[in-house]
Parts: structure tokens; C-alpha cells; sequence
């Protein structure tokens, strides 16, 4: 029955990761060009596209929205703010149009943790020690941690039941931050932009769970995060 429901929500979860991936593309591939008005509304249009894939790609979307105007701010200054403002704002009207359909949706749905999938495997924010503000530091750093190496060690698709995986996700977890490391020294435009991107993504996440909205958990539902995972490896 499991292997059934499992296979039956294959399909969406797969989407989700599709999407991620687009998206990535998507900001590098705008973070290289100027950003005029009509370059925006064909953002808007594919971003919206993009959304309907997954809930959490919806995230994503609006996270990259602020990442590429970010992006854009940094590299053009100065510049009329103005007209920065009314080309964005043009483009996010647009795209709200278009996915306030989905928004209507997921609001009819069951209560958060149905939506979110939130189970027993799922890591919320813990609460700290309070014995001090290095233990506090020390202790959230290592919550932290735990919770990036839930995601690589979930996307790794290894089975760790054995010393020979565990040493693999292990490897892959260094190469994971060595790609954080290296991106955050890259000052070309693409690279800007991805570092905005994932640093907004993760302060987004830690909000989220930290309210209980939204889990760090070994399951299917960290699984929309490995194209960012692989490309980070792979730096």
C-alpha cells in the first residue's frame, strides 16, 4: 500500500524538482542580460508557469523575484531606482494575477501540517540551551549543520546502511560547503546571483521553521532542494 501512495505522488514531487531546476537556469540565464520591461513580463509568465509545479517551487519564485532584482540593484548602481521599481512592479502584478489561482488553492487545503507533510522525521527549531550565548551560538551552529547534511544526505539517493555510504554522503557534504565556499567568492553576475538567491532561500527556510510552518526532514519533501544541492556540489 505504501510502495502504491509512494508511486502515486512520484509524479508531483518530480515536477517540483523539474521546476527547481528550471528556475536556477532561469535566474542565471537573466542574471547575464539586462532585465527591460519585456524580458520581465516573459520572467513573470514563466515563473507563474513554474509555480503550479509544487507549493514549495511557489517559494522558490518569489525568493528569485527578490534575488534577481538584488542582483540587478548591485551590479547597475547607481541607476534611477524609479524605473527599477515600475518595471519590477509591472511584472510582479502580472505574475500575481497568474498565480492567484494556485493561491486560492493551497489555502483550501487541509491545515499546514497536512499541506507540509509534517511527520515525525521532521526537525523543527529547537530551543536553545539559554545557559549562555556561546552555548546558544554553539548549539544552533550544530542545528544547523544537522539540518544541511539532512538535505545532501536526502538527495545523496543513498541508503546509509553501511560505513561505505555513510562515507559517500560524507564527502559529498564537504563538497557541498566547498561550493558554498567558492560561490560566495565568485563576483560574476550568475554567481551573484545564486548567492542571493540561496542566502534568501535559507534565511526564508529558518523563518519557516523556526514558526513550525516548515520542516527539515529526510523525506521525499527536501527533495525539491537537489538541483540546488547538485549544483553546489559541483562547483
Amino acid at each position: 500500500l505504501m510502495n502504491i501512495t509512494y508511486a502515486q505522488q512520484a509524479m508531483s514531487y518530480a515536477v517540483g524538482v523539474l521546476g527547481a531546476a528550471l528556475l536556477l537556469w532561469l535566474l542565471v540565464a537573466y542574471a547575464n542580460r539586462p532585465t527591460g520591461a519585456r524580458r520581465l513580463v516573459w520572467w513573470a509568465v514563466v515563473c507563474a508557469l513554474l509555480s503550479w509545479a509544487n507549493y514549495q517551487v511557489l517559494l522558490m519564485v518569489l525568493i528569485a523575484y527578490a534575488a534577481l532584482a538584488v542582483t540587478e540593484y548591485l551590479r547597475h548602481r547607481p541607476q534611477p531606482l524609479n524605473a527599477m521599481v515600475g518595471r519590477y512592479a509591472l511584472s510582479a502584478s502580472l505574475f500575481g494575477v497568474l498565480v492567484l489561482p494556485l493561491v486560492v488553492l493551497l489555502r483550501d487545503k487541509s491545515r499546514p501540517g497536512r499541506l507540509l507533510g509534517i511527520s515525525g522525521f521532521d526537525q523543527f527549531f529547537p530551543k536553545l540551551p539559554g545557559t549562555g550565548f556561546f552555548d546558544d551560538v554553539v548549539y544552533l551552529a550544530g542545528y544547523v549543520a544537522r539540518a544541511l547534511y539532512t538535505v545532501v544526505a536526502t538527495n545523496a539517493t543513498f541508503a546509509l546502511d553501511s560505513p561505505a555510504a555513510s562515507v559517500c554522503v560524507a564527502l559529498l557534504f564537504v563538497l557541498f560547503v566547498a561550493g558554498i565556499w567558492r560561490l560566495w567568492g565568485d563576483e560574476r553576475p550568475a554567481s551573484l546571483a545564486l548567492g542571493v538567491f540561496l542566502g534568501l532561500l535559507a534565511v526564508a527556510w529558518a523563518v519557516l521553521n523556526a514558526t513550525g510552518r516548515f520542516p527539515i526532514s529526510p523525506t521525499r519533501h527536501v527533495l525539491v532542494l537537489s538541483p540546488i544541492v547538485a549544483l553546489l556540489i559541483a562547483l
